[in-house]
């Protein structure tokens, strides 16, 4: 007989559980089931529908959301064209590829296209008979032969089945965390969000744009890390090219790194760009300890102060500063004993900070209190050296406060909790499990996938092998406990505050490279001319078995990323997004008509300032405008189709950046970037431009200065030198 299993949450971890089970053991081994409320599958990329009514929500234990995404409502929480904050090489599965069935050429794809991925390997993988969607599952009791599942059928009828398995992969991110903030409930509802209302397919951040635009009162965002350097970037965007006064102020408790989505890299040509996750976590920075073969997976509940350090030099050097000029906080981390390092990956909000458009703070809310009869709120604020202080004239409030798994863990049976240590207190660690977060020894025969804090899809994939492995090996009686099995030390304790690690489960590329060894799944080479098998990043396609089914998956992604990787070409997507990402701001320009300074030169100031556009690649295109002594001349700059960094100006013909070489510039990570400007087809009124090239001096990631070189027809050149 098969082995029944029940996976609670259709999202990509729910999802590569069934099959796994289906497809990777022995035909009819394993008879796994998918519980989903939504009625559709991709849980929190379930951009595109779900239809579940609030009463459904309210009633019974809550449980059945996508696995990363939670429940049934869990489409508002992100916008359709949110993209991906690691690339597709990252977020994909190991023998199902993004080249071959969906029509993407980004780099980091948008939500929907996610949706997309996960609905095609769903219809490719899992039979409809697996799938039961639009059934909420209420409860779960243990029994001495498995699992009693008990869920409500979209025509609301109650039913229960036995199992011998449990996967809980309901999501980590369920619901929204609205903390317990004194005074907030008098804030009007439509002055108050939480940052996963902040979507451009929804009125909430309009309205509440609008309403502060017209008292032209501060905005404020409160929490920091991801979500809140986002939302503030979100808002910073949006009200850019709105007239008003409004600000936006971002309070956050703690320091953090804002890292763009593009770094530079090693490879040859060193300097050049790529992914960041493709830089971050390259098998070269993570190599085995000296008198060891293997990289060892590291649980990391805190961060030592020599961890920190190492981290927070890495982050200063390749992002070419220590951001103290982002936020003020940041040049009073301590650096004999620094605190865990925490990320946000935003590609505008350093810049949006530097040109003032975002104002930071450090602390806490200690509470709110709102005008009676009035339209502005001024909120308490509790500093680190324990003084308080007051944010006045506050028209709305955003919360970037996180998510919490616990209404996703309703369903499990109060003993179950209980031998899990279950804390609704901890959003860190709300259930102690073994150090890879995949089941508890005292009840083998559940199991958990995706069900940590920042799930990576590899890891996801690695969970679902291993529980398969060890189903498979188990004999019909394995539903006690198995005495050979040691629970992990208590990640909980002792946990200061100030030294909690952002992710505990953050060492992605140990957790993969030991759930292969474990699991006997070799790596692939990415470059069969390289002797050296630490090379290349830890991604799903690397760790693999091919058969006849999946080998033309797995070739096209491999495919992809070595000709990505060989040469960290010029003409690759990254290198004009990171230039354009690094315009961003103010400028001062210098004109010349020589390039040895000879020529009498003039002064004026340009500002490249974001604005959303449908038309541009990166949903982001500049206003360019440069001024002086009284004349103004505007262009527009953006990233076309072809991933080329374009500019449009009046009267002239459309120009696109072609990048040739990168040289170094005799530090670490300083590089000269040049590139040529070539013209559109179409012809302007009397055209006198020969040639145009560029010259971009990098440090880290930001541009430092660059110059436009112009040569006329006449053979007249202009010059133009930007500097900070």
């Amino acid at each position: 007989m098969p082995k029944k299993v029940a996976i609670i949450g259709a999202g990509p971890s729910g999802l590569v559980t069934a099959k796994t089970l289906l497809h990777h053991h022995a035909p009819a081994r394993f008879a796994p089931v998918i519980f989903e409320a939504r009625r559709t599958v991709g849980g929190l990329w379930a951009v595109g529908g779900g239809e579940e009514e609030e009463e459904e929500e309210e009633e019974g234990g809550g449980g059945g959301g996508g696995g990363g995404g939670g429940g049934g409502d869990s489409a508002s929480f992100i916008d359709r064209d949110m993209r991906t904050n690691l690339s597709r090489f990252t977020v994909c599965f190991s023998d199902f590829s993004w080249e071959l069935n969906v029509n993407v050429n980004e780099l980091f794809p948008r939500a929907a296209q996610v949706n997309e991925y996960l609905d095609k390997y769903a219809a490719r993988y899992i039979p409809d008979s697996v799938l039961r969607l639009g059934c909420r599952v209420l409860q779960t009791k243990r029994t001495s032969t498995g699992w009693t599942v008990q869920w409500i059928d979209p025509d609301t009828t109650k039913r229960e089945e036995e199992f011998d398995y449990l996967v809980v992969a309901s999501g980590y991110f369920s619901r929204p965390h609205i903390p317990s903030i004194p005074g907030l409930e008098s804030v009007p509802p439509e002055r108050v969000i939480h940052s996963s209302s902040l979507t451009a397919s929804s009125s909430t951040e309009a309205n509440l744009l609008a309403t502060c635009t017209n008292h032209n009162g501060k905005l404020l965002v409160v929490g920091g890390s991801m979500s809140g350097a986002e939302a503030a970037s979100s808002l910073a965007l949006a009200l850019s090219s709105k007239k008003g006064d409004v600000q936006v102020h971002h309070l956050t408790t703690r320091p953090f790194w804002a890292v763009p989505t593009h770094l530079p890299t090693a490879n040859t040509p060193s300097g050049s760009f790529l992914p960041l996750d493709l830089v971050m976590y390259d098998l070269s920075r993570r190599r085995p300890p000296p008198g060891e073969e293997n990289i060892q997976y590291s649980l990391s509940p805190t961060t030592s102060p020599e961890r920190a350090a190492l981290v927070h030099a890495y982050f200063a050097a390749v992002l070419g500063t220590d951001q103290s000029d982002v936020a003020r906080f940041n040049a009073n981390v301590p650096k004999n004993h620094p605190p865990p390092p925490w990320v946000a990956v935003t590609d505008y909000y350093a810049e949006f900070v530097r040109a003032g458009d975002i104002i930071t703070s450090l602390g806490r809310v200690a509470g709110v209190n709102w005008s009676a009869g009035g339209d502005r709120a001024s909120v308490h604020v509790d500093d680190q050296d324990g003084k308080t202080r007051v944010i006045e004239d506050v028209a709305g409030i955003v919360l970037a406060t996180g998510f919490t798994p616990f209404k996703a863990l309703g369903f499990l049976p109060n003993d179950v909790l209980a031998t899990l240590e279950y804390d609704p207190g901890d959003p860190v660690f709300p259930l102690l499990l073994d150090e890879k977060a995949t089941f508890h020894p005292a009840i083998p025969d559940l199991g958990f996938v995706g069900m940590y804090r920042g799930p990576y899809w590899g890891v996801m994939e690695m969970q679902a092998r291993s529980l398969a492995q060890k189903w498979d090996d188990s004999d019909d009686a394995g539903h006690e406990q198995s005495p050979s099995l040691q629970t992990s030390s208590n990640p909980r304790l002792p946990l200061a505050a100030e030294r909690r690690a952002q992710f505990p489960m953050g060492d992605y590329v140990g957790l993969m490279e030991t759930f292969a060894r474990e699991l006997g799944i070799p790596r692939t080479s990415l470059f069969e001319s390289s002797p050296d098998t630490y090379t290349g990043p830890a991604v799903p396609v690397r760790y693999t078995v091919q058969t006849e089914t999946n080998k033309a998956e797995i070739a096209a992604t491999q495919s992809a990323l070595s000709d990505l990787l060989r040469s960290s070409r010029l003409d690759a997507p990254p290198q004009a997004h990171a230039v354009f990402r690094a315009l961003h701001g103010s400028w001062r320009v210098e004109r010349r008509q020589s390039d040895d300074g000879s020529s009498s030169s003039t002064c004026c100031s340009a500002t490249f300032r974001p604005r959303a556009s449908s038309s541009s690649a990166t949903g982001v295109e500049y206003l360019y405008q440069e001024e002086e002594e009284g004349n103004s001349s505007d262009a527009v700059v953006s990233i076309s189709e072809k991933n080329l960094i374009q500019i449009n100006q009046p009267g002239s013909r459309s120009r696109y950046l072609e990048f040739f070489a990168i040289d170094p510039e005799g530090g670490d990570h300083q590089y000269r970037h040049s590139a040529r400007g070539v013209f559109s087809d179409n012809p302007a009124p009397e055209e006198s431009l020969r040639t145009c090239d560029y010259v971009f001096r990098f440090k880290g990631v930001q541009i430092v200065s660059w110059r436009e070189i112009m040569v006329l027809s006449s053979g007249e050149k202009q010059i133009k030198i930007y500097t900070r």
